[in-house]
């Protein structure tokens, strides 16, 4: 103690502060002395599948080899293909033939009546070729036909099968000529003696001409009635 009581005032709180620790790490390590060390623990061995015996073992499988098609004999004859016959073509059925006197192809002959959509049945009674003479006598003003060209006159019969009440014009300029250049001419500005231009009540009849200026080398001239108001195109010969 009088060593201590000897020391200087900073060495005093130096021996101080240390004391402390140095006590402490000396129980530290006298305990450690006295502690027993821990036994290791011990590592779990590996687990060791038996192998078994040699004998015991499946023996390997066998590849199945490739079956080989046996080789036909040379004089073996070879299978031979019937050919299947093509199939036949059905054939379309012929169209019905359009009705007569409605298609430039199936006049109605000469002669013969046909009736239109608007009750005017029409009848042809003849026919003039070259009618230029008939013509210029009928008018002298009328002009000549054009180089190559021709007069002709249809002499027509008309009549009205409608409503006696009721009454149908009928004119020259429902008609027009066709022939086998397919050609379609209009009627004749020209004045005839009894040309057809007339109003009938149903029932009623009337016959007239009318004049169309064709080429001179037209054949199978046919005509056509068509009023462009209430009926179709109708078609009748006006040669044999």
């Amino acid at each position: 103690m009088q060593w201590f009581k000897n020391q200087s005032k900073k060495r005093k709180v130096i021996i101080i502060a240390v004391t402390p620790l140095l006590f402490v790490c000396l129980c530290a390590g006298l305990a450690q002395m006295i502690s027993p060390s821990p036994e290791p623990t011990p590592t779990p061995m590996a687990t060791v599948m038996p192998i078994p015996p040699t004998d015991t073992l499946a023996p390997p499988t066998e590849m199945p080899s490739p079956t080989t098609a046996p080789i036909q004999p040379a004089d073996t004859p070879m299978p031979t293909h019937t050919p299947i016959p093509p199939t036949a073509t059905p054939i379309p059925p012929t169209p019905t033939s359009v009705p007569i006197g409605l298609n430039r192809l199936n006049p109605v002959p000469i002669g013969q009546s046909i009736v239109a959509d608007n009750d005017i049945e029409l009848t042809i009674l003849e026919l003039a070729r070259n009618a230029w003479p008939k013509i210029h006598k009928a008018n002298m003003f009328n002009e000549e036909p054009g180089e190559g060209m021709e007069y002709v006159i249809a002499v027509i019969k008309v009549g009205y099968l409608g409503n006696p009440d009721a009454t149908k014009k009928v004119s020259s300029w429902d008609f027009r000529i066709v022939g086998d250049q397919g050609v379609i001419y209009k009627s004749a500005p020209v004045v005839l003696d009894d040309k057809l231009d007339a109003e009938l009540f149903g029932g009623g009849t009337i016959e007239g001409e009318l004049a169309f200026e064709v080429a001179s080398d037209e054949r199978g001239l046919i005509l056509i009635y068509d009023s462009g108001l209430d009926t179709g195109a109708h078609y009748l010969s006006l040669e044999q």
